[in-house]
């Protein structure tokens, strides 16, 4: 019974050392009174450092103003909150400073004196002004400092912030850091460069260009003036209006829109969808590809995804696997190689080459040498009605269907090694024809269309015993719905944008319908910052 009693009793006590323990955690996370705690560090779910900055809060200002008379650069240091740095209207305006300290605790009557731990630092040094907290980086405060910095002119800007948004409106040179938050930076006249992890960034009218890097987060970039480049790592890079772009894309995927120069990209599991690039387009990635109305040059080596293209004014090569290759309407030579995967290629004017391993390939309404080699799959071929360039197709196993119209002038050599060959179009007079041989001459004769299988047969028919449906379309970038305009007054421009040249006309194709060209969506005003 005694034994009893004591474990009773033991039972009793524990449960009320565990109440009073959890009493105290609850007040070491929620609260700075508890002294001898502050050294612990805990950082991961549920008890991230974020989580500190939860349940009631009292907010306390500072501010201070400073002549900006020689100043030229200002430089922000800030951890958990906020940082904007706005051009004001006033060119005669102080540089105005503000801190806004959130304190987060339970108790109100200590919200003060946890306030005053932390002020604002500004100092000083010739031309550059520096502005930070007097936050002890050894001390767990529960304090949010949000730094908000007016300045009547654009300055060179740099700010490092962790665990905290990033604004930047109408400034010169910018060089900012960021973790943890989202970034915005808009309206730089000079050298831009920004970096952020965990979180998404913005960056919007800069006349240099901009240098941005993005991990784990989105990026959007739109109107920079001068060439640019974005590395963007587990997160996708939406781009509209750019000068020209050098992409670097880890996991990440882009949507691209009128580039007025050179489009390069580098992309490791990265789907990618780009209309209208007035200069060259290199693409060297892992995923789909939708691309079209392009200018200039076509480079593209993917793997392990389709191509579709739509419109492009000059030569394409293209090197693919596992995929099938969509091509219409291309102004220039065309080159297509593809590993394990298909090819349609429609409307080509200067003639194509065509190369693949495995499935089937497609070539219609076209004019220019065609050459076509194939290891195992079918060709289909019907190009326009004057035929005044050769044809050579090579197939190691399957079959090969060529349609022509009566009218044309052309010679044969068609034969097989196993399978069977058939001829039976407009005035054809075979000077040598049997079960696996063809050899003749269409009309008044022409150009030599070589046709070749070993295992398979060879038909040559008229135009109107070939269906031949289009190549398909490339999907057209979309708008990311979380940078279109938000309500409120513009930013200031920090330059007057020049006039991006129009893109040459393309070259009508000789057929009598043409594929309706996909609408691309209006490029979306500049947005404002109000609503982040």
């Amino acid at each position: 019974m005694k034994f009893r009693k004591v474990l009773l009793l033991f039972m009793i006590v524990a449960f009320g050392l565990i109440v009073e323990g959890i009493n105290v955690t609850r007040n070491v996370l929620n609260d700075e009174s508890f002294e001898g705690f502050r050294g612990i560090q805990i950082d991961g779910f549920p008890f991230s450092r974020g989580a500190r900055f939860r349940g009631p809060s009292y907010d306390f200002t500072e501010s201070q103003t400073t002549d900006p008379a020689a100043i030229t650069a200002i430089e922000i240091s800030n951890e958990y909150g906020d940082v904007t740095v706005r051009r004001t209207l006033d060119p005669k305006a102080q540089v105005s400073i503000g801190l806004r300290k959130e304190v987060f605790t339970r108790r109100s009557e200590s919200a003060e004196s946890i306030s005053d731990k932390v002020k604002l630092a500004v100092n000083r040094e010739g031309a550059l002004l520096k502005i930070g907290t007097t936050r002890d980086p050894g001390a767990e405060y529960r304090v949010k400092t949000h730094i908000e910095i007016e300045t009547p002119t654009p300055l060179d800007t740099r700010i490092t912030n962790r665990h905290g948004k990033i604004v930047v409106e109408g400034a010169k040179a910018v060089n900012v850091s960021g973790e943890f938050d989202d970034m915005r930076v808009v309206d730089v006249t000079g050298e831009c460069i920004a970096k952020n992890r965990h979180g998404a960034l913005e960056v919007i009218s800069a006349t240099l260009g901009c240098r941005v890097e993005v991990e784990y987060g989105d990026a959007h970039v739109e109107k920079l003036l001068a060439p640019s480049k974005v590395d963007v790592t587990h997160g996708n890079l939406s781009a509209i209006d750019l000068a020209s772009l050098t992409a670097n894309l880890k996991f990440s995927d882009l949507q691209a829109r009128k580039i007025a120069g050179a489009l390069t990209t580098s992309g490791e599991h990265s789907d990618l969808r780009i209309d209208d690039v007035k200069g060259d387009v290199v693409l060297n990635n892992q995923g789909d590809i939708d691309i079209q109305n392009v200018a200039g040059r076509i480079n593209i080596d993917n793997q392990r995804g389709h191509v579709k293209l739509l419109k492009a004014a000059a030569g394409v090569l293209i090197k693919n696997t596992f995929e099938e290759v969509s091509v219409s309407d291309v102004a220039g030579l065309l080159e297509v190689t593809n590993e394990h995967g298909g090819i349609h290629a429609h409307g080509f004017l200067k003639g194509a080459k065509l190369e693949t391993d495995s499935e089937d390939v497609k070539a219609a309404d076209f004019s220019g040498p065609l050459n076509i080699t194939v290891k195992r799959g079918d060709v289909r071929v019907k190009p326009v009605r004057s035929v005044l360039s050769p044809i050579d197709i090579q197939v190691d196993i399957g079959d090969v269907t060529l349609a022509l119209p009566n009218s044309i002038n052309a010679l044969i050599d068609a034969s097989v090694e196993r399978g069977s060959v058939e001829g039976d179009v407009g005035a054809l007079k075979s000077s040598e024809q049997g079960k696996r041989l063809l050899k003749a001459t269409i009309g008044a004769g022409g150009p030599l269309l070589k046709l070749r299988s070993r295992l398979g047969d060879i038909s040559v028919s008229g135009e109107d015993d070939l269906d031949t449906d289009e190549a398909d379309l490339p999907d057209a970038p979309e708008i990311d719905q979380r940078f279109r305009p938000r309500p409120g007054a513009d930013p200031l421009p920090a330059a007057p944008l020049p006039e991006i040249p129009e893109a040459p006309k393309m070259p009508k194709l000789p057929k009598a319908q043409k594929p309706a060209d996909p609408a691309a969506p209006a490029p979306p005003p500049a947005p404002t910052p109000q609503d982040r």
